[in-house]
């Protein structure tokens, strides 16, 4: 299988007291047939993550994807995201995992 992937990023911020987004970014060397992306909000309990919310995209025929996810969420806990980055091209499939850094609503 090639490698497809140039490179993968993702970002959550503070939007306001009840709101976060979630940036997601996946950039190929060649043009493939698909990037997806699946996007988990999480939340920390008690020093366990847990998923709060799951959403996901996917672009076709392309080299670069970018997508911003909202959420609204209660205050006073730390969130992260995780995202999973796949690329499709033909019968190859990659992908890559990543995890945000933390912030506090």
């Amino acid at each position: 299988m090639a490698d497809y992937i140039s490179s993968y990023y993702n970002s959550i911020y503070k939007i306001s007291s009840t709101q976060i987004r979630g940036y997601v970014k996946t950039t190929t060397y060649t043009n493939v047939s698909s990037i997806e992306y699946t996007m988990y909000f999480q939340r920390e309990i008690s020093g366990n993550w847990s998923t709060i919310s799951t959403k996901t995209g996917i672009v076709y025929s392309t080299n670069n994807q970018i997508s911003y996810e909202y959420l609204t969420v209660l205050d006073g806990y730390n969130y992260r995201i995780r995202t999973i980055h796949t690329v499709r091209k033909n019968s190859d499939v990659e992908s890559r995992t990543l995890v945000s850094s933390v912030i506090y609503v």
